[in-house]
């Protein structure tokens, strides 16, 4: 538990009745300042939630366009599935090592110092992957900047950002903070088909790299301003002296010794790797079941609107109820729609009806599953190192999309088909439910210091 004694290392600890009652009136009042309206949170800080969505959006066009571009490669230079999904594998390897080092810049530095230069550097690189070819090194390589690149939009800062002014509304901010990644699943596979098409492949990575980025960025420069304890990008910090020079929350050490903590990050790995592979996989997965290519883009875009819906839902739902119920149920919902795909025979038509039904669940269980980390993260270990602890996350769930397309590719390789994936995979997502079921009540911080009320 969050509470356990053996978690404060540091000297400090947890604020009790007894020293609240020590503090003087004057002082309580000075910094316990009422808690605002979600009104009023949200006639602040709408804007910032926009850019953020968007720039969550940005992030999340490689998992969604990819897909797309596995023919037109495998066609052109006669690359096997698994190396085509490789790139990733790479894409994964880089987050995996390198995002908590990021996540502590942005608790250093403030999201906006980190989002610019990341924003306009994604674009390059994301377009750069039209030199690819005609060795697979060079596809390799290129992969290796986009990854380095996709360290500055990571999903963690925007969270971050969003979390740091909204407390009253935090799980619907959260959430349409995140329903970036539903307008990247509805309008990244749909683009990259059309743009394919019209004018070629190479081409679609430069017009979705750098008119995404375009249009992210201009929000970023006139909306993206957070609060934290750092001068950068602290818009608020510069207003008003606050009384708190940091957020409420654990430390790093702290929050990777908590056990909620743990059973976030496993129940993130067992969702994440379970479905990593059947999304990115999803386009040729049901043209082997007699969909058309055409079709089956339309149904892939269809977890762009059921992902941003369910994170919607779950984020209204966490404001008013407690979160864990809503969790555990959310995070086993895959195992239906995984089943339905891998009892469909390849080579006979899938009806239409039953393959939109099974990908609006699963996207529905997708929005809410990133939802659900991120509101839990930043109650069970809160905000002061948020985007280093969360980053951790962030990393796991990189490693679950590296390898799960890699794994997908080599059985498709090995058997020619999907249908052993989707099997092997059907148990994760409930265990997942049960790592959320087992969680224990969250903490109520103080509203200036790190150390938790009550366990």
């Amino acid at each position: 538990m969050v509470g356990n004694s053996r978690l404060f290392d540091e000297g400090q600890s947890v604020t009790g009745p007894a020293q609240a009652q020590s503090l003087p009136i004057p002082d309580l009042a000075l910094r316990r300042p009422p808690a605002p309206t979600a009104a009023e949170e949200w006639r602040e800080n709408w804007p910032l939630v926009l850019a953020s969505a968007f720039g969550m959006s940005l992030s999340m066009v490689v998992i969604f366009a990819n897909g797309l571009f596995f023919d037109p490669l495998e066609r052109e230079f006669g690359w096997s599935r698994a190396e085509v999904s490789s790139g990733m594998t790479i894409y994964a390897a880089v987050t995996v090592l390198l995002a908590p080092f990021v996540g502590k810049l942005i608790d250093q530095w403030g999201p906006r110092r980190v989002a610019l230069p990341g924003v306009a550097l994604f674009g390059v690189m994301f377009a750069a992957l039209s030199l690819a070819g005609p060795s697979i090194m060079s596809f390799w390589l290129l992969w290796v900047g986009v990854a380095l690149a996709a360290l500055g939009v990571m999903p963690t800062l925007w969270i971050m950002a969003v979390s740091s002014r909204f407390e009253t509304s935090r799980g619907l901010a959260i959430s349409l903070c995140m329903s970036g990644s539903a307008i990247a699943s509805f309008f990244a596979p749909l683009l990259s088909r059309w743009l394919i098409d019209v004018v070629g492949w190479r081409l679609a990575f430069v017009y979705i790299g750098l008119g995404w980025s375009a249009l992210t960025l201009v929000l970023i420069v006139l909306f993206f301003h957070t609060r934290g304890r750092s001068g950068g990008g602290n818009k608020a910090s510069h207003a008003s002296n606050d009384v708190a020079p940091v957020l409420p929350g654990l430390t790093f050490r702290e929050a990777v010794r908590s056990r909620p903590f743990q059973k976030l990050a496993l129940a993130s790995l067992l969702l994440s790797i379970s479905i990593a592979g059947t999304l990115v996989h999803l386009v040729p997965m049901l043209t082997m079941r007699g969909l058309s290519r055409e079709v089956a883009a339309g149904v892939l875009s269809i977890v762009g609107v059921t992902s941003a819906v369910g994170k919607l839902i779950t984020g209204w739902l966490f404001d008013r109820i407690d979160a864990r119920a809503i969790a555990s149920l959310c995070l086993a919902m895959p195992a239906v729609p995984l089943l339905v795909l891998a009892l469909a025979p390849e080579g006979q038509l899938l009806p239409i009806s039953l393959a939109m039904g099974s990908v609006a669940l699963l996207g529905f269980a997708i929005g809410a599953e990133q939802a659900v980390t991120a509101y839990l993260t930043t109650r069970y270990v809160g905000l002061r190192a948020f985007a280093q602890n969360y980053a951790i996350i962030t990393s796991i769930m990189a490693f679950s999309w590296g390898i799960g397309p890699l794994v997908a590719g080599l059985i498709y390789d090995w058997t020619g088909g999907y249908s052993l994936m989707l099997f092997a995979t059907i148990p994760a997502p409930l265990l997942a439910g049960l790592c959320m079921a087992s969680m224990g009540p969250y903490p109520v911080w103080e509203k200036d210091g790190q150390r938790p009320q009550v366990a």
